[in-house]
């Protein structure tokens, strides 16, 4: 019985302890995001980081903001750039992401491409890969990455996808 009442006692020390504090937060303003164009481009492990931080620069961008900003004009085009590539990016006047058009060069390939080139190609070099994204509001992203591998003087192009099929 007594260590059912300190049970008891302790229960009834530590309730206040655990109650829930509510406090009224100001509102938030989402600012520009373009939601749709990061959730196409997803978060894949395999995509470099640079390429990451460019896709959400451009996600991000607010084109109401600028001072090149006016009304009057119905499209505006951004061109984003970094060392390994650049990203051509296309606002409405409403400031919402039309369109993108992405090239990337000499980034490090995904486990499934680089896979299914050394299998079907044993022995090849792998000389030069791009990676291009075409990113359009109502049809989303066509990812492709391209593969110019050589062996003994000779060359061949390979177009795949990000799961590693060939296109």
């Amino acid at each position: 019985m007594r260590k059912f009442l300190l049970v008891l006692f302790l229960v009834g020390l530590t309730a206040p302890l655990c109650a829930q504090i509510v406090e009224t937060l100001p509102e938030v303003e989402v600012l520009g995001l373009h939601f749709k164009y990061l959730d196409a481009m997803g978060d894949d492990l395999d995509t470099p980081v640079a390429v990451k931080r460019l896709h959400k620069k451009v996600g991000s961008y607010d084109i109401l903001a600028t001072d090149l900003y006016d009304h009057v004009f119905d499209e505006y085009q951004f061109t984003f750039e970094i060392p390994e590539g650049k990203i051509l990016a296309t606002y409405d006047k409403e400031g919402e992401l039309l369109w993108t058009v992405e090239k990337f060069k000499n980034v490090k390939l995904p486990y499934n491409v680089a896979k299914m080139v050394a299998q079907e190609y044993p022995g090849w070099t792998f000389d030069k890969t791009f990676y291009t994204i075409n990113y359009n509001e109502r049809s989303g992203a066509v990812k492709k990455y391209k593969v110019i591998i050589s062996k003994d003087g000779k060359k061949k192009r390979i177009v795949l996808n990000p799961e590693g099929d060939v296109l």
